[in-house]
Formats: structure tokens, sequence, C-alpha cells
């Protein structure tokens, strides 16, 4: 008897740290909503451009991330790496994802120097952009 005892109580204490540790997500599951922006969370390495040198766009290091309006207030288009604030323990910057692995559409003609928006659209209702450079050699 005592050890079904002692089994039912180690197995309550797995469960509770198992539960506490899963509480974001947990939180995220039951709560998730529909996004309504794409935010920029890190700008690409590379920004400008050297005309006729540079071939295509190099958008290693950039990422995206998708929020909710509640989440964007505030940040006045600076980067989500720039936005040291904390709401509800809860990271707003959950689904970043790898700018070169999201579709994206741009102007840039890297053999005219000016500058370039890089957009990135989920449909036609959010997008997100920033600009590049193109200089002379």
């Amino acid at each position: 008897m005592l050890l079904i005892v002692e089994n039912a109580v180690v197995l309550a204490v797995l469960l509770a740290v198992g539960l506490w540790m899963l509480s974001d997500e947990l939180w995220y599951l039951f709560h998730q909503k529909e996004f309504d922006v794409i935010c920029i969370h890190a700008y690409p390495d590379k920004l400008v451009y050297v005309a006729g040198k540079d071939t295509a766009l190099d958008l290693t290091g950039g990422e995206i991330c998708f929020k909710t309006n509640e989440f964007i207030e505030g940040m006045n288009g600076y980067s989500c790496e720039l936005d040291d604030r904390k709401l509800d323990a809860f990271d707003p910057c959950r689904h970043v994802t790898d700018m070169a692995a999201f579709p994206y559409k741009t102007d840039a003609d890297l053999t005219v120097p000016g500058i370039y928006l890089v957009t990135f659209a989920d449909g036609d209702k959010v997008q997100c952009a920033f600009p590049i450079q193109v200089v002379d050699p």
C-alpha cells in the first residue's frame, strides 16, 4: 500500500513539473489568434550593395516574425531585437522565420544605384518592408 502512495506522489510531482514547463505553450495553444502583422525581427547582415558587383540579394541573418497588434504598439518601426519590453511573460516573437525562407518582393535593380524596398507579405492583409541601398562601385 505504501508503494502505491509513493508512486502516486511521484507521478503527481512529475505531472505538476511537466505542466509548469509547458505553461507558455499551453497558454499559446488555447489563446492562439490569427496574426495581424509581420515584423522585421532582425535585419539582414547586408543592406548596402555595390552596383554591378553584387548580383543577388543576400538575406543572411535576416528574420521576420508574426505578431498580433497588441504586441507591436510602441515599436515605432524598430526591429524586434531592439524591443526590450516583456509582455505578460509571453514572448511575442515565438514565430521567427528566416527571411530567405519566406517569399518576398522587391523593385531592386542591383545594377542601378538607389534605395529600394524589400517587402514580405502574407496575402494582402499583413506586410513589412525594409530598405536596401545600391551604391556606385
